[in-house]
């Protein structure tokens, strides 16, 4: 080979492995699943703010809490006496979040719902420490 046909062999080469070193992290070479793709949208922060944020941790706390009512109903775990005034202060807890949802004091909803959701899912873990 010649001397400028071997700097053309070079240079397209360089250009090539340049191009795919590019390319594959684009997602070209390799598909890479991405934890939390953008589709476009600017994220504009968290989605759950406000109100919606309220009923979704009243959702939780009411998930949490039928787990741990599943639980000591049906006899897969006795909840020991200790456990026993805590499972109803859950309960209190949200059924308060829910009577403040219904009068419309979503901060004070927001705050109870946050605290029975993390009382039930504390009571779900002591629950599944005894088991």
């Amino acid at each position: 080979m010649t001397r400028g046909l071997r700097g053309i062999v070079v240079l397209l080469a360089a250009t090539m492995v340049g191009g795919l070193i590019e390319w594959g992290p684009a997602g070209g070479l390799t598909s890479v699943a991405e934890a939390n793709p953008k589709k476009g949208k600017e994220d504009k922060g968290p989605k759950d703010k406000g109100p919606k944020k309220g009923k979704n941790d009243l959702q939780k706390a009411y998930d949490a809490l039928t787990d741990v009512a599943a639980w000591t109903e049906t006899g897969r775990a006795r909840p020991p006496r200790d456990l026993a005034p805590l499972i109803d202060q859950a309960k209190d807890l949200y059924r308060d979040a829910v009577r403040a949802a219904r009068e419309e004091e979503l901060g004070r909803a927001d705050e109870l719902a946050k605290a029975a959701h993390d009382a039930a899912r504390g009571l779900v873990h002591a629950l599944r420490a005894d088991a």
